[in-house]
């Protein structure tokens, strides 16, 4: 498993999906400039992951050798010389990885469930859970505090190295009370729904070093982990849930949800 935490020129790489048949990847200075993979499902192409966090392993398909190629030839090319060949894996549709029981949301147990027990769902390649949800109010007061450290410190504040972007924290669900809610409320809000489908809080997201790397520039820059030391570690949060959660950064929240269903930019999202 390769990921931006140790070949940060990964952020290069853009995926879009333009349909259901596959995979379309490009990067800057490469040759072609991008490339579809279609979706293959060859038995003899399934493979067993070990993943970081899910001893079973995770079932999937090799994309075959033009993706391995492109991809290879991407981290030769930008520096990784060590590179072996490098293989693009589609998710088994038939296989099922569950989140952990442990902190999974109890109001996600469903009412009729007679043992009342905590109700585990469904997740792939991401990290922990589905959905990773920041608000435009934590990036906004990050941002004014990094500039207002600058102040005093009698630094120049530089734009293009200390404005914070909300691609540095990768979440796929951005939130906004348009001013109306404190920085981080997304920490506080165990349950919301967004048209039929209902979200359920699980756990703080804690951070490794990938918003550190600038997304543009793929370099490791000393924000924004710098001022969030100063007021979002464990200890200061009292979020101790593990032992070793005291030193470590929090900034957005994971969340589950409870049915399928089709989110759009500008949905209102209603407390519940």
């Amino acid at each position: 498993i390769i990921s931006q935490s140790f070949r940060s020129k990964m952020c290069w790489i853009e995926p879009h999906v333009p349909n259901e048949n596959g995979i379309k990847i490009s990067a800057p200075n490469m040759k072609p400039a991008s490339i579809f993979v279609p979706k293959t499902y060859n038995e003899h192409s399934r493979v067993c992951l070990p993943y970081w966090n899910y001893k079973q392993g995770i079932a999937g398909y090799d994309q075959g050798d033009e993706a391995s190629e492109w991809l290879t030839t991407f981290f030769v090319e930008n520096g990784y010389q060590n590179s072996d060949s490098t293989r693009l894996i589609l998710l088994d549709p038939n296989f099922q990885r569950m989140t952990h029981q442990k902190d999974t949301c109890a109001a996600y147990t469903k009412s009729n469930d007679a043992q009342k027990q905590l109700k585990q769902s469904v997740v792939s390649f991401s990290n922990e859970f589905q959905f990773l949800m920041v608000s435009q109010e934590s990036l906004d007061s990050l941002n004014e505090r990094i500039k207002q450290s600058r102040h005093e410190q009698q630094q120049m504040f530089k734009p293009d190295l200390d404005h914070i972007k909300m691609d540095r924290f990768r979440p796929n669900i951005v939130l906004s009370s348009n001013g109306d809610r404190s920085p981080h409320f997304e920490d506080n809000v165990k349950r919301f729904r967004i048209g039929n489908v209902r979200f359920y809080h699980t756990k703080y997201c804690p951070r490794c070093a990938m918003p550190s790397i600038h997304q543009q520039t793929a370099k490791r820059c000393q924000e924004p982990k710098q001022t969030l030391l100063r007021y979002r570690t464990g200890q200061q949060l009292k979020y101790l849930k593990e032992r070793n959660w005291s030193n470590k950064l929090f900034f957005g929240s994971y969340f589950i949800h409870d049915r399928c269903g089709k989110l759009a930019r500008g949905d209102i999202l209603t407390l519940n």
